[in-house]
């Protein structure tokens, strides 16, 4: 639930707040990273389930 919500927050501050390019690069490294944490959880969970 952490990383979702950690993900919409990043999305929303890349969408609807006025960043500059420094800033928005940033966040758009935070918010992969959070994809991709998101992910390697999804794939753990599933393996431990099946």
């Amino acid at each position: 639930m952490i990383l979702a919500a950690g993900a919409i927050v990043s999305l929303k501050l890349l969408f609807y707040t006025r960043l500059e390019k420094i800033e928005i690069r940033r966040f758009r490294f935070i918010f992969l990273a959070l994809i991709c944490w998101l992910i390697g959880e999804l794939i753990y969970v599933y393996y431990q389930a099946f």
